[in-house]
């Protein structure tokens, strides 16, 4: 069985799917989750975050410094190392589309691809909180990203701004974990729920 620690799942389709996790573990079902074999990583680092785009291109946000991005176009059959040259913790990675992607990981690191995910170019975050997820809103048109330290981010895509402008830093009260969107006006933010065994959660 698997013993490693597993850390993302992600479906691309009713019986495609892919988990990350700790070692450098991919697996991959083809049948709705009913089994789940090992994919060739190339790496032992911790992975993160998996993300496809379509049914063949995808990436994977982990730690190190080629591995902290691994990219796909082949569905998962081959994984091939992309991370930008120096050491990194990577939590989570999007793609807008076939060019344009962003990745975030500690320290308010986000990097953006322009080229598929071949190259990452670092942005600058206006805050050194560590940042674990990020997401697009439903129209492509925002990018979203939360952390530590009620961190959230905001960036817009739509002219001028493009993807070279500043991301707009707001501050809540909780550690952010994961940021999703439900409809084109409505989503969630969540943050970690403790249970302190007596049934009382925080």
């Amino acid at each position: 069985g698997i013993t490693s620690q597993l850390n993302d799942v992600q479906f691309i389709n009713s019986t495609t799917g892919f988990i990350v996790g700790a070692g450098g573990k991919i697996l991959k079902s083809v049948d709705g989750g009913n089994i789940w074999n090992a994919v060739t990583s190339g790496t032992v680092s911790s992975l993160n975050d998996v993300f496809f785009l379509d049914g063949t291109l995808g990436m994977v946000a982990g730690v190190g410094s080629s591995s902290s991005i691994l990219k796909t176009s082949d569905g998962g059959v081959t994984w091939m190392q992309k991370g930008p040259n120096v050491s990194l913790v990577l939590n989570a990675v999007v793609m807008k589309d076939q060019n344009l992607g962003w990745a975030v990981g500690t320290k308010g690191n986000i990097y953006h691809t322009e080229d598929g995910g071949n190259t990452w170019i670092k942005d600058s975050s206006n805050t050194t909180n560590d940042l674990f997820d990020i997401t697009l809103s439903p129209d492509g048109n925002n990018l979203f990203a939360v952390g530590g330290f009620g961190t959230i981010l905001h960036l817009s895509l739509l002219p001028p701004q493009g993807c070279i402008a500043k991301f707009e830093l707001q501050y809540d009260t909780s550690n952010f974990q994961s940021i999703n969107f439900i409809n084109q006006t409505q989503g969630t933010i969540a943050s970690y729920l403790w249970d302190f065994g007596n049934g009382a959660t925080s």
